[in-house]
């Protein structure tokens, strides 16, 4: 090695006479270009005060070279030493704190094998610097700070080693606090400090911190001066209490809640509390009991409070918090509450004089001031004129109301009489009578045919042909009969936006002949009095048979009364299992708004109006009992069906509605039939079985027409001897396509529907069913759930046919086989062999680009089915 001595310093030059020098050069010239290769330290790596720097190249260098060609800036004296092809400063006195160096080799330097620098090399270090301090939690200067802080100290560098956390115990604490506080510093991580103290600070202190100065890194690095910040807790206050300010209502019995932001001084707090009588100012006395954390406190005062007094309640000057502190609360913090009235009735509902209460409403409401006894409410309580029905009682606790239940009836007027000495919880009674009388209003008027569905099937040697219709409260309705030909019809049957419930409204009437146009004079109809047949025609096909009902009394349009007692019925959000919305004593009446439906606990459930106008649904039994019953009595009125001439219709299509500018239009399709036409499909057949109505024998050699979605003639065929018709039709794409059978000759009309489901659906009899099922049947895999991209993927697959529970290896040479990316996009598409095995492999490399995500694998086989897999 050549060691070389060099001092540097401003103005002088140094000349260094080495003998080599004046030897005769007999080197080679250089076959490359001489290159740094590394350096100590990196460069952007902070350079030790009493460190060296070290550059080495890819060669021997000719260390005679080496001092002319090196520069140091700022200049500093030490040691330049040569060592094969690295070179190395070492400063005598060390490198300055916080400073930068720039050191540089220029041309001139050479490898021992004549090589040169391509052109001049600087590598410019740091030195070791000063710790700093980062952030602070909270922050300099910050007020308002919650009394339980801890304190935070982030430094911009290592300070302290990497140790376990039993090991932290002899690293320094590097904080001084004034007012001085106990408390734990522990450090979090190599650079952030925390300091818990041992108690909350105290309230409303400003409080310094000093980060003091000398605190040394693991590195060397210094803290050069102190850093101090400070900052301002929250003083004491409070955060909630309990009754509200201006709460009304109170129990003579109510507690009250107190709770601060701080842990108090509890002495301080129960010595400055007051609660006081407005009017009188006399104090309230009582115990307190406080949380575990001495932030909050219940006084409860030693007796009851007084009836419809105003307290008040604070603090005065004093309270202090636990931790102490200047000052006291940050406010005179008051507040006050009114306690509960004499009892007295406030409201009825109906309203006194209210002359068009809701005829639907069965009883009336009381509401008081104050909480009642219900037990002194009953038998003070007489209703003029009488019910017919002893009255149903509930009291509702949450809103001290009262609630009477009875048959009301309408267009009638009630006085109610309210007896003095109703009772509140506290024993003060109600010293004077209390009357109030209302009327209520006559029904709204209302008419609706009496028809089970959209669409009704009527026998055509029944003559006349007959409907049920009812009304009330009705001047007058207009009726109209159209007859429809099946060009209308089918198209409306098979239109797949129609909702079936919707299509006696969707009727096209254009083409369609009106036969007759005759009004109901409704005016013969006592008033309020509700004229219908309970007889619904056509029920057999359509009506709800719910497996644990009781026969139904009920249909939409009417009104319900509960008649189950003495346990309230259960009004719900939804059936069977929706939240309990509503308790339903005997006599609430319930507007029933639309069909009831079969629930999944096999009860019939109907939509209801509550006396809130809002929604719910009702059981109409359970078991052998009655929850509902229809409100009034009903008499009956069948109005004849027939043409112009007064002839019974003949085999048809028609369309019967009423008008009237008292109630909404109703609508009803009539297939008045000869033949009734039983209709199935599968997703590729269509059996029809069609027999004669009035006699129920199979009809033979019937010719029948099968419509498909969108008036699509899909086939045609006749019945064999057993009114049997089974024809293959293409394989529908949806569960949800419709279908029509009709059959139209001179002797015999008849309509099938698809739709005609309701109470055989497959699910009314607990049955699964899959009206898809598939062809075949496919296991595939890969090699592995996850990759890479650039990797190849492996599949395997194995394909059955699927004959019901019968599986066998398919008759196929291919499988096509597609992948897609997580985009969506074809990466893959090829007909995969099949072995006489029934299995199938194949391989797809992937891009080196690939997108990450989910990539999907999919056979698709001859049939309806499609078979994926991802990975």
């Amino acid at each position: 090695m050549r060691r070389l001595s060099l001092f540097l310093f401003a103005g002088l030059l140094l000349s260094i006479l080495v003998p080599q020098l004046l030897a005769q050069d007999t080197r080679q010239p250089a076959s490359s270009v001489l290159q740094v290769v590394d350096t100590e330290p990196l460069t952007g790596q902070e350079l030790e005060l009493d460190g060296s720097i070290t550059v080495y190249f890819d060669r021997n260098l000719n260390c005679e070279t080496v001092m002319p060609a090196f520069r140091i800036v700022p200049e500093i004296v030490g040691n330049l030493d040569c060592a094969g092809n690295a070179i190395t400063f070492t400063p005598d006195a060390g490198f300055e704190r916080a400073a930068t160096y720039r050191i540089a080799f220029d041309k001139s330097l050479e490898g021992a094998d004549g090589s040169h620098l391509l052109e001049p090399y600087v590598l410019e270090l740091d030195t070791v610097g000063f710790i700093a301090v980062s952030e602070t939690f909270p922050a300099p200067d910050s007020v308002d700070i919650e009394p339980d802080t801890t304190l935070t100290i982030i430094f911009n560098r290592p300070v302290v080693p990497l140790t376990i956390l039993e090991d932290r115990g002899d690293l320094p604490d590097p904080l001084t606090i004034t007012p001085s506080i106990e408390g734990t510093g522990t450090w979090l991580n190599t650079s952030i400090y925390v300091f818990e103290p041992a108690e909350a600070f105290a309230g409303n202190t400003t409080y310094q911190v000093t980060v003091d100065a000398g605190l040394e890194a693991v590195d060397g690095a210094l803290l050069r001066d102190d850093y101090r910040f400070s900052f301002t807790t929250q003083p004491p206050m409070v955060l909630e209490f309990s009754p509200d300010d201006g709460a009304r209502g109170i129990l003579l019995n109510r507690r009250v809640q107190v709770r601060f932001n701080m842990a108090m001084d509890r002495a301080s707090v129960e010595a400055n509390f007051y609660m006081l009588a407005s009017l009188t100012r006399e104090a309230v006395s009582g115990e307190f009991e406080w949380a575990d954390d001495d932030a909050g406190f219940i006084f409860t005062p030693e007796a009851d409070l007084q009836l419809n007094t105003t307290y008040t309640l604070g603090f005065t000057d004093g309270v202090q918090s636990a931790s102490g502190g200047p000052g006291g609360l940050e406010s005179a913090e008051e507040w006050s509450f009114t306690t509960v009235p004499e009892p007295d009735i406030v409201n009825t509902s109906p309203q006194n004089n209210d002359q068009a209460a809701s005829p639907y409403r069965a009883g009336f409401t009381l509401y008081f001031a104050s909480p009642m006894n219900p037990d002194t409410l009953a038998d003070k309580i007489t209703i003029e004129p009488e019910p017919e029905r002893e009255p149903a009682f509930y009291y509702r606790d949450w809103s001290d109301a009262y609630e009477v239940s009875f048959l009301t009836y309408p267009s009638a007027t009630y006085t109610v009489t309210v007896a003095p000495g109703a009772e509140d919880i506290y024993g003060n009674a109600i010293d004077e009578e209390y009357t109030f009388t209302y009327t209520t209003a006559p029904y709204d008027p209302e008419v609706s045919l009496n028809t089970p569905g959209p669409v009704g099937f009527y026998n055509a040697s029944r003559q006349p042909t007959q409907v049920f219709v009812k009304y009330r409260n009705m001047d007058s309705f207009d009726l109209l009969l159209y007859q429809i030909p099946l060009a209308n019809f089918a198209p409306l049957m098979t239109n797949e936006t129609n909702y079936y419930y919707d299509l006696a409204y969707s009727v096209p009437l254009d083409g369609a002949t009106l036969l007759r146009q005759w009004t109901v004079d409704g005016t013969e109809v006592p008033n309020n009095a509700l004229r219908y047949d309970l007889l619904e025609f056509g029920a057999d096909v359509f009506s709800l048979d719910c497996a644990a009902a009781l026969p139904s009394r009920l249909s939409a349009g009417e009104t319900a009364l509960v008649v189950a007692e003495p346990d309230p019925v259960r009004a719900r959000s939804a059936p069977v299992d929706g939240e309990i919305v509503e308790l339903l004593y005997k006599d609430y009446a319930l507007p029933i708004l639309g069909q009831a439906i079969c629930g999944e606990d096999g009860l019939l459930w109907w939509p209801v109006q509550l006396r809130d106008e809002s929604q719910a649904w009702v059981a109409e039994s359970v078991g052998d009992e009655y929850l509902l019953e229809p409100q009034d009595p009903a008499s009956g009125v069948q109005i004849p069906l027939t043409d112009a001439e007064g002839q019974a219709l003949p085999p048809g299509i028609y369309y019967l509605g009423t008008r009237s500018g008292q109630f909404q239009d109703q609508n009803h399709i009539m297939v008045v039939a000869t033949a009734n036409i039983v209709l199935k499909n599968s997703i590729d057949s269509v059996m029809a079985w069609v027999t004669d109505v009035q006699t129920g024998q199979p009809i033979a050699n019937a010719p029948i027409t099968i419509y498909g979605t969108n008036n699509r003639q899909l086939a045609t065929g006749t019945t064999d001897a057993d009114g049997m018709l089974i024809v293959d039709v293409p394989a529908q794409e949806s569960v949800y396509e419709r279908f029509l059978a009709v059959l139209q000759t001179e002797d015999q009309f008849g309509i099938g529907y698809s739709e005609f489901t309701q109470g055989i659906e497959p699910y009314n009899f607990d049955q699964s069913f899959d009206f898809f099922p598939s062809l075949y049947r496919i296991y595939a895999y890969t090699d592995r759930p996850v990759y890479r991209p650039g990797q190849p993927v492996y599949f395997r697959g194995i394909a059955r046919s699927q004959d019901d529970v019968s599986y066998t290896v398919p008759g196929l040479q291919t499988i096509p086989v597609t992948i897609r990316d997580d985009q969506g996009n074809l990466i893959f598409d090829e007909n995969v062999p099949l072995n006489e095995y029934g299995t199938f492999e194949g391989e797809i490399t992937l891009d080196a680009d690939a997108s990450l995500g989910y990539y999907y694998i999919s056979a698709e086989l001859p049939g309806r089915s499609e078979y994926d897999g991802s990975y």
